[in-house]
């Protein structure tokens, strides 16, 4: 998946370009944390920590409460894939085909 950066996240990043490659049917979601594991830099800058809590089985049935971290992206910030804003087209769900790619942009000022 080519990834295109504009404003400061090249900044961030020090790259105006880069690929990621993915899974067949991975969703935008799968790539953003590829994203975050190649350039770990740009977590604090680009996304904000959101826990996600669950509860699991233990082997006599007693449930435990799970907690585990999960991003998401920090007000302004817009990711585009085809040229058509996530938010309005189905959000981090989206499943990614071949031949698409993805741009990143920074609040404006």
């Amino acid at each position: 998946l080519p990834v295109t950066l504009f404003g400061r996240m090249r900044t961030i990043i020090g790259q105006k370009q880069f690929a990621i490659h993915l899974n067949q049917g991975e969703k935008i979601q799968g790539a953003l944390q590829k994203m975050l594991n190649y350039f770990p830099q740009a977590r604090q800058a680009v996304f904000d920590v959101v826990w996600q809590t669950g509860e699991r089985l233990d082997s006599t049935g007693t449930p435990w409460l799970t907690v585990q971290p999960s991003y998401k992206l920090k007000p302004g910030w817009r990711v585009l894939v085809n040229g058509l804003d996530m938010d309005y087209n189905g959000g981090l769900e989206i499943g990614l085909a071949p031949g698409d790619e993805m741009q990143i942009f920074p609040p404006g000022r």
